[in-house]
């Protein structure tokens, strides 16, 4: 019995994108299922990016051919069939940058007018994008096209930067008001009405990530940001070394009211501990994941008084040598009841973590991703596993170079590992060095 086209649509969105091009190979109801999922976010990279150009300009209107010919701009090679498919209409994550990295073959005075023709393949009546993705210094005027509002009327994630026209911004307001996630580079705002217009009329807007360059324009946050269904705050400062000008201003950011009822994530990168903490108070307590890119004791200390329903806790270098972040470390163990997944970016004395780990985590803690270049001694991370024996199965992910330049100690370590997953105190396992270190499995 042969499945139908919509029990097969189900199966093939579950499947990674070499499983699905094997299936365009099956028969025409396969290749036409799975064809719309291959094309909802193509990836233009590396040598598909002549391919999918070539698709691009098969796809193109007789009206935007001629156009193209009238300027002595003769890509299209007469031999070549339109597609099969319109897979335009199947496109619904836009990023336009990828245009850029076409048309960059062509001639510099011709670019634009081939540019114009592209877009008009994708800004239209017939097409509709859930995404949207416009980098940084590309001076487009969308909104003068025919079709924009209708096309992106539907967005659930945006990107951009502060150097987008905010008229772009504007007309989007006024017609978009499905976005959930909006992630937003803040590099010249000197005028920001229209991403303040955007973030305003959203009705279920909950992922929000901010980049700035400046600690200066935090004030944006103040002008923006009031959400009661926000769940997902990211905020990075790309500047480490604050001017003077800019340390004037702290009194002023300090004092921002931030309220994120229902915020879930924060994640931070070179953000003051004033503002952090104001908004950390401002989730109410009800913060569950939290990553920081440094950290001291009244980081660790701000974090357990207010986040009593932690479960997951990423935080970079921590010197287990000195005392006072060891005690505060110790006290966060000891009051967030709920954390069970710990990630640490460098641990210079493992004993000590497995001690403090052992004596005072919560029994809900089972996750645990550590990265160092220390040996670990495994008469220690023995005893480490014994203790934990009564909790749940451990997740661990080790990152350590020792165990790429020792064959011998990472196989004893491997040994001791597996020792103990045949025992059922051990569920699943990374020991090595993972350079493009991803969290490992937190949630099974």
């Amino acid at each position: 019995m042969s499945l139908n086209k919509d029990v097969l649509f189900l199966i093939f969105k579950e499947l990674n994108k070499k499983s699905l091009y094997l299936c365009l190979f099956v028969n025409r109801i396969w290749c036409n299922t799975a064809v719309p999922i291959l094309w909802r976010k193509p990836n233009p990279f590396n040598k598909s990016i002549d391919v999918l150009f070539n698709i691009l300009l098969l796809s193109l209107s007789e009206e935007s051919r001629n156009t193209l010919k009238n300027h002595g701009i003769n890509l299209i090679k007469e031999t070549y069939k339109r597609p099969l498919f319109n897979y335009i209409n199947f496109w619904k994550c836009l990023d336009l940058s990828f245009i850029e990295r076409m048309i960059f073959q062509i001639e510099k005075s011709k670019r634009s007018i081939v540019r114009n023709e592209i877009l008009k393949l994708f800004i239209n009546d017939n097409t509709n994008f859930i995404g949207l993705s416009i980098s940084q210094n590309l001076d487009y005027q969308l909104h003068h096209i025919s079709g924009f509002e209708c096309c992106f009327s539907k967005l659930q994630s945006f990107y951009c930067s502060s150097s987008i026209d905010q008229n772009i911004l504007e007309k989007l307001a006024k017609t978009c008001k499905s976005i959930k996630k909006i992630k937003y580079d803040i590099h010249d705002p000197i005028d920001y009405h229209g991403i303040i217009k955007l973030i305003e009329v959203q009705n279920n807007l909950n992922d929000i990530r901010l980049s700035c360059s400046d600690l200066s324009y935090f004030e944006f946050l103040e002008k923006s940001l009031y959400f009661i269904n926000l769940l997902k705050l990211e905020i990075r400062f790309n500047e480490t070394n604050l001017n003077r000008s800019i340390r004037k201003k702290f009194k002023y950011l300090g004092n921002l009211s931030l309220s994120f009822p229902n915020l879930k994530i924060l994640k931070v990168r070179n953000v003051p501990l004033r503002i952090m903490k104001n908004v950390i108070e401002g989730t109410k307590g009800q913060l569950s994941e939290i990553t920081l890119d440094s950290c001291n004791e009244e980081y660790i200390r701000i974090i357990y008084q207010n986040c009593p329903y932690l479960k997951y806790l990423k935080l970079p270098y921590l010197p287990f040598y000195i005392r006072t972040p060891i005690t505060e470390f110790e006290n966060l163990l000891i009051n967030c009841q709920y954390l069970n997944g710990l990630v640490i970016s460098g641990v210079d004395n493992h004993d000590k973590l497995f001690e403090i780990i052992t004596r005072s985590s919560p029994i809900t803690l089972f996750k645990f991703d550590f990265f160092s270049f220390r040996k670990i001694n495994l008469k220690n991370i023995k005893l480490f596993f014994d203790n934990l024996k009564d909790r749940k199965p451990i997740l661990l992910k080790i990152n350590n170079a020792n165990y790429l330049e020792n064959t011998e100690e990472k196989q004893q370590f491997e040994y001791l590992v597996q020792e103990y997953k045949a025992k059922g105190i051990i569920k699943r396992y990374f020991i090595g060095l993972d350079v493009n270190s991803k969290d490992f499995e937190w949630f099974d």
